[in-house]
This record gives C-alpha cells, structure tokens and sequence, in this order.
C-alpha cells in the first residue's frame, strides 16, 4: 500500500466540557430557550469563543517548559510507552464489516437514483419524484411560477410547497398532466398571494428509484475513475482501511501505554485549567441566560454539572489524569523519534484557534507559546506515525 498523505488530525487537549447535567425544570426552560439562545450566539451579541477571551490568571501554558514539555520532569520515569512492533499492520484486519459496507453501498446508490418513466408507476407521499408546473393567479400566469420544462426533484410530503400541494399530487401517475388548486391563507408572508387561489397544472415526469449497484452503475456514475463494482469495493476497503488503522494508532499508543506516576505539580496546574474552563463555559452560559430572561441558568459550577464538591473533585482529577497521561505519550514519543518542531508547525496550532500568521503573537498572548509548541508537538508525533506506520 502507498504511503498516505500527511494528515494533520487536531489532536487538542479535550475540553473536558462534557454535557452538563440538567433537573428537569430547567430543562424545558432551556428547550423552550435554545433557538433564541443560538440566534444571540450566531448573531455575535455574545461571545462564545474562548479563543478569542482575554487571558486569565489560568493559562494553558502552566506547567511547561518552554519547549511545551511538563516542566521539571523526565518523561521515561513517568511512563512506559506502549510497543510499537506490536501494531498489527494487517490491512484486511481493518477492512469495514459487512454491515457497514452495505450501509455505505446503499449510500452511494441512493445518492445516484434514476428516473423511472413508466406511466404504470403511482407516486406516493415519501418517493422523490420530478415534475414541472406552471402556475397561474387569477388566470394570469405567475412571474417566476414556471419550471419551463426543466423538471425539478422534490421529495414528496417533505418539499415544503404550501398548504397541500403536495398531497394532491400523491396518487397520481407518472406522465399524467392535472391541475392542482391552492388557497392561499389570508395572512400568507407572501402579501401578493396572500388570501388568493392559485392553480398549478403539474405534469409528472418520472419517479426516481434506486439502481442496482453492478458494473454498469459503477460504469455510468464513475466510469472516469473506475470501471468494475469490485474495483470500486477494493478502493472503498482500503480507504476504510487506512482510516480505521489511523484510528487505532491514535488510540493504541494511549490505551497500551502505562503511567508510572503522575507529575504532582503538574496536575494541580492542569485541575486550574479544567475549572477554568468549567466557570468560563457556566459564565457564557449565564451571560446569555440573562440577556433573555434577566436570571441565570446556574448558580455556580457545581449547579453546572448536578455534581457534589466531592464529585467534582472526583471528576476533575480523572479529566487531568487523562490528558496528563496524552501529554507524557506524545511527549516521549516526540523525544523517541527525534523530532523537532519548526516555525510553519507553530503558525499551523494558531490557525487552528483562529488566529492568522500575522496574529501570531496574538496567540501567544492567549495562550502562552509552551502550549502552541505543546499542540505542535502532537501535530508532529501524528504526522510521523502516519508517515512511518502503514498497512501492508
């Protein structure tokens, strides 16, 4: 197999903002308040991103050096990297199950449908059919109210068309030519339609229906690229096959290493930032609350997440533990391999957050360049993996 691309999977600290828990009451309340709540959040009334909020006396750079390395430590007496002979390579091991390539199969036929003309054929609501019309108010044809023979897909009973248009047209047969007549609601948006009757002479053109996934569909659809079924399946398997293998890599040299001990000091730096996070994400989340209702959502954290302190504390230790233990795999691997990070890898980590070669020192500022080398490191460690570990 080639090697693949380099890929630069974003390989950020999680958030460790899972979904806070809440009681039922408000629960309805934040249902009833979400699409208002999203339209403040789209609308740039508030801001939500983290990125772009002014530093806190929490940075994501405490507690490392200024390579982006846990500070003060030696990675190897912390913990024992998993072994990376062991990877099983086996390219059929990661082939998709037979489920999921038929669930992907019937995604490609159904994104290739084809229209069948037979005037035998009914349709009904739920078939995706083509049709043309051309409508008439007051027995003047409408401006913009004629497909002009160019036939258009509509699902049937979830187009949208108004009041029950398309409900008349169920029941009708492929190739019949019928009118379909409207009452516009008296308070319809459109003021010109609005209280009138509109008739639409629609003809249907065909009925679109599923092909049978063969050589002639593949021949037909993608014929430029590949010409048999199987060549198609062989290409689909070894696709999934390479992004299966990248996601066990990922998850193999975490689950298969083991931590010695866990740096002390650093952890505490690390319980700082997830806490910080937590008030900032409960913050916002009050912030718009109060700009709808004139009351917040929580009271506090705790409130936040339905937790006790004791909990909490539970929870926040097993979240550092968690990154800590990422932090100290890509760290000694990054020191295994002998890699090093350059200049275009820093600017990248920005991007990521938003910020744009010429706000780089912006970042910086936010975050602290031990953290942007810190996320490089990642992007370096996968990178290599990916270049230097394939399927065979």
């Amino acid at each position: 197999m080639s090697n693949k691309k380099n890929k630069y999977k974003s390989l950020k600290k999680r958030e460790a903002l899972g979904e806070p828990k809440l009681d039922k009451k408000k629960a309805i309340i934040l249902f009833v308040a979400v699409f208002l709540v999203a339209a403040v959040i789209i609308g740039g009334a508030i801001g939500f991103d983290y990125a772009r909020k002014k530093a806190n006396t929490v940075t994501n750079s405490d507690g490392l050096n200024s390579e982006g390395k846990v500070k003060g430590i030696k990675v190897n007496d912390y913990i024992d990297l998993c072994d990376l002979d062991k990877i099983d390579k086996t390219v059929e091991n990661y082939y998709p199950d037979a489920e999921t390539e038929k669930t992907y199969i019937d995604g490609i036929v159904s994104s290739y449908p084809v229209l069948n003309e037979d005037k035998n054929k009914v349709v009904n609501i739920g078939d995706n059919i083509n049709i043309d019309f051309v409508t008439y108010i007051d027995g003047q044809e409408m401006a913009g109210g004629n497909t002009n023979g160019a036939g258009i897909k509509i699902p049937l009973g979830a187009a949208g068309y108004p009041e029950d248009f398309e409900e008349q047209i169920a029941g009708h047969k492929v190739g019949e030519e019928f009118d379909v007549i409207i009452k516009f609601a008296n308070d319809f948006a459109n003021e010109e339609l609005a209280g009138k009757e509109a008739t639409y002479m629609v003809t249907i053109n065909g009925l679109y229906e599923n092909d049978e996934f063969n050589d002639a569909f593949i021949k037909k659809n993608f014929g430029s690229q590949l010409s048999s079924a199987e060549e198609f399946l062989a290409a689909y398997r070894e696709s999934a096959a390479e992004s299966n293998f990248d996601s066990y890599i990922t998850q193999y040299i975490i689950s298969d290493s083991t931590v010695k001990k866990t740096p002390s000091n650093y952890k505490k730096n690390v319980i700082k930032i997830l806490k910080d996070k937590d008030v900032q994400q409960m913050e916002n989340t009050n912030e718009a609350y109060e700009n709808l209702y004139q009351m917040k959502m929580y009271q506090d954290v705790l409130d936040m997440r339905q937790m006790t302190q004791e909990e909490y504390d539970a929870y926040l230790s097993e979240k550092a533990d968690e990154e800590i233990k990422t932090m100290l795999v890509y760290q000694a691997l990054y020191e295994k391999f002998g890699l090093s990070i350059n200049q275009d890898d820093l600017y990248e980590v920005a991007k990521s957050y938003s910020y744009e070669q010429d706000e780089y020192d912006q970042a910086v500022e936010r975050f602290g360049e031990p953290y942007i080398r810190q996320q490089a490191m990642y992007k370096v460690v996968t990178t290599y993996l990916t270049e230097n570990y394939n399927l065979k």
